[in-house]
């Protein structure tokens, strides 16, 4: 079903502090709402992505511009995903973020395709034609940032993979490319799963298949010294680990 992106209704007039509490109390019935909150919308953010932050009973929600243009149930609906990133929420989903989850997964698959890099690019054919028969799509390939906590990663919303310029010189084994590329396609093949509350995107079908890449062992325990290895990394890595995605 597709999810209309440019629903106007008067809720988008709502006091923020209003929308972003009642998103709270759909999510929290059982607690109040005392926080200061300010929902912002930045250009930084250049996909249907967030940020939240909570300092004392200072709660900010940020973001990207393309959500002001977003039905408001399912900016709710990411609204509330994050508020149960930061409240390690563990409770039955709403329809907000049941219709955000869809909306997330739609707007993967009607990305368009801007971005390509010819090193990216010769790594997607590789892996595409010897792990995925030639059958995904292509989706946006670009550098990130400079980074040794992540890696890589998929943005569902923008069908975009991304790999850190660590990975960028010529010196760099073709296959570490190719293994990072392919991780990420696994994620835009698999999508994610859903059972309790909580979001899988390490499913262990998803295990199984990173499995399956070609000397996949060496090759994780080869990347994992060399980013040890680098000058100023950061040694204090995310949860997530080496890899990254957005939902």
């Amino acid at each position: 079903m597709k999810i209309p992106v440019n629903m106007i209704t008067d809720d988008f007039n709502m006091n923020n502090n209003a929308f972003i509490e009642e998103a709270f109390t759909e999510l929290f019935p059982e607690r109040d709402f005392f926080y200061d909150a300010d929902l912002k919308y930045s250009g930084r953010f250049k996909a249907l992505n967030g940020q939240i932050k909570l300092s004392g009973r200072k709660l900010t929600i940020k973001l990207g511009r393309l959500w002001e243009d977003v039905s408001p149930d399912i900016r709710k609906g990411i609204i509330q995903h994050l508020l149960k990133r930061l409240f390690k929420y563990k409770g039955a989903e709403t329809l907000s973020m049941e219709l955000y989850e869809s909306f997330a997964k739609q707007m993967s698959e009607d990305a368009p395709v801007t971005q390509s890099d010819p090193i990216l690019d010769e790594a997607f054919y590789r892996v595409n034609s010897k792990y995925f028969d030639s059958l995904l799509e292509k989706p946006n390939l670009k550098w990130g940032s400079r980074s040794t906590s992540k890696l890589a990663g998929y943005d569902y919303t923008t069908d975009t993979v991304s790999v850190s310029t660590i990975f960028k010189s010529g010196d760099i084994p073709r296959e570490w490319v190719d293994y990072l590329v392919y991780h990420e396609l696994l994620h835009k093949k698999l999508k994610y799963h859903r059972s309790g509350g909580k979001t899988y995107h390490h499913t262990s079908e998803f295990k199984h298949l990173e499995e399956q890449f070609e000397d996949f062992h060496k090759i994780d325990k080869d990347i994992k010294i060399f980013v040890k290895a680098l000058p100023g990394r950061i040694k204090k890595r995310k949860k997530r680990g080496f890899f990254d995605y957005f939902l």
